[in-house]
């Protein structure tokens, strides 16, 4: 692919038109179309760019694929150029190759999954792992490549003593009432027995 410039055509594998954004323009007499090269593979083209890459996609020549595998209660968002989206759990997204992705955690604590969320335990975001090792829940990504992203949680059993308790002397109390009846019932058979043989 090629692209024009003051000082004549130029190669690049990727191209990204993006609408004006009044941020940092670099289309000037002296670069008339508003190109920024960023790099010998990539540019951008547009009116006004900003050199943050934030304009509205108006056209890309080829995009890449952001793999995220995340917690199935986790909210994870992702913004890229001016598009913010909201994801549920693991998913991917394409994006215009050689720009950025940023992504983040709604929250970092989450129930658990399954009966031990329903009894009060929590997960607590510990790190993301992959094309990006962090512990930071907000991370921005130059996506020139396919990527794959995860999160690690670990699990916090505290929020389930109140419901582990509960459940605990619920049980005693039902095994209490039990014992109580049983022993009521023996001294009835008891005391009939003892009537029948008198």
């Amino acid at each position: 692919m090629e692209y024009l410039t003051q000082s004549g055509w130029t190669s690049a594998q990727t191209l990204v038109a993006l609408s004006g954004c009044a941020v940092l323009s670099d289309s000037s007499i002296s670069n008339p179309y508003g190109v920024v090269s960023l790099g010998p593979n990539h540019i951008i083209a547009g009116s006004d760019i900003p050199l943050a890459h934030m304009g509205d996609l108006l056209w890309t020549s080829d995009y890449v694929t952001l793999n995220v595998e995340a917690d199935q209660n986790a909210i994870v968002a992702v913004r890229v150029l001016t598009n913010t989206s909201t994801y549920s759990g693991s998913f991917f997204i394409q994006i215009p190759r050689s720009t950025f992705a940023y992504v983040w955690l709604e929250s970092t604590q989450i129930p658990s999954a399954g009966l031990l969320g329903d009894l009060g335990a929590t997960d607590q975001f510990q790190k993301w792992t992959g094309d990006v090792e962090t512990s930071n829940s907000s991370i921005r990504i130059l996506m020139d490549h396919d990527g794959s992203i995860s999160t690690r949680w670990t699990t916090d059993y505290s929020g389930m003593i109140g419901a582990v308790l509960t459940v605990t002397i619920g049980i005693l109390l039902v095994a209490l009432v039990l014992l109580a009846l049983n022993v009521r019932r023996r001294k009835k058979l008891t005391k009939r027995l003892s009537t029948s043989f008198t």
